[in-house]
């Protein structure tokens, strides 16, 4: 029994993707590819894991979608009695129940395809480190301090996995709901999916705006955190000698100066985030306020019924928190690119 348990498990490595990414990093590089190109190659082989994750996560979010038209079929059923019967109430109530239960083995599906993706990057990237350090020259380790290469292969890796992570869970679900809420909105009214066309287009002109600064920020701090690092792995490495002369005070005040830089660039950076998330709120809500203005008017006119305008707002809600969300990950995702560039 144990030899065929065993044997089922090598058969199943067997199929999985090799962990070794070093052809894609190099390729990459011959042909001066960006980060992004560079993360797509390394997913390439779990295409079909994403796409059966993100499948999934249509089916488990969509009581998102049906909610708002429920609460609007609930309040035009209540404000216009002669137009419905109460027949109509417990038909969408039965509906909504039903949705809402689907959302438990849906939503452990999606989570497990995407974790089995995401956690075979991690080990492959981790694995292909350690692979090339194995064939570097020893001159590259003379010039090239421990601790430098100890924050490549902890720091930066986790840094990826936490990128990829967002990309899967927060980029490409936040891409699936715009849509979808844009065609039911469009499907219902194209004036009012105007709005929500306009919107987007604002958000990302705004990504545009602050994108080169947030890189650079990155970069910088991940450079000085890289040299702390090494010389913190300096410091452990010479501490009999130092103990030995007396230079304690000297070595620590050293890896203070290296604190504090890391201090002050970070708070820089946060500082700089704060204000690109902040920009980024204020956008969005002056479009809902626009939005809610303009269906409150038309319902007004007799031109949209009251329930409607909830379902807009529900939905209008919907996109402002998937835009900040894709708006908010940005600086992560920066992150992230930054640690790939790197390694």
């Amino acid at each position: 029994q144990g030899t065929t348990r065993r044997s089922c498990s090598e058969v199943v490595s067997s199929l999985e993707p090799s962990l070794d990414y070093q052809e894609s990093f190099e390729r990459g590089k011959e042909k001066q590819r960006g980060p992004m190109d560079l993360l797509r190659n390394i997913y390439w082989a779990h295409r079909g894991k994403i796409a059966v994750s993100e499948l999934f996560y249509l089916i488990k979010s969509a009581p998102s979608f049906v909610i708002p038209i429920i609460i609007a079929n609930t309040i035009n059923i209540i404000t216009y009695p002669d137009k419905y019967s109460l027949t109509d109430l417990w038909i969408n109530l039965a509906v909504l129940t039903f949705v809402i239960l689907q959302n438990i083995p849906t939503h452990a599906i999606h989570i497990s395809f995407m974790s089995k993706a995401v956690r075979h990057v991690e080990a492959g990237l981790r694995s292909t480190l350690v692979r090339k350090l194995q064939q570097l020259s020893l001159g590259y380790y003379g010039d090239m301090n421990t601790g430098k290469l100890q924050a490549k292969v902890l720091r930066d890796v986790e840094a990826i996995d936490f990128m990829s992570r967002q990309m899967l869970l927060t980029v490409i679900p936040a891409i699936l709901n715009l849509i979808v809420v844009i065609i039911i909105t469009l499907y219902s009214s194209w004036i009012v999916a105007l709005f929500f066309v306009l919107m987007v287009p604002v958000a990302f002109l705004l990504v545009r705006y602050f994108r080169g600064k947030l890189s650079l920020g990155n970069r910088r701090l991940r450079q000085k955190i890289e040299e702390m690092s090494g010389k913190v792995s300096e410091t452990v490495e010479m501490l009999p000698v130092t103990r030995a002369h007396g230079l304690e005070d000297v070595e620590v005040r050293k890896v203070d100066r290296a604190v504090e830089r890391i201090r002050m660039r970070g708070y820089r950076l946060d500082m700089f985030e704060a204000f690109f998330n902040a920009s980024n709120w204020v956008s969005l809500h002056l479009f809902q306020v626009l939005c809610l203005g303009f269906t409150a008017w038309l319902a007004f006119n007799g031109n949209m019924m009251v329930g409607n305008i909830v379902l807009y707002m529900s939905y209008f809600g919907t996109i402002i928190g998937t835009v900040s969300q894709l708006l908010n990950v940005y600086p992560q995702l920066a992150k992230g690119f930054e640690s790939l560039t790197s390694i």
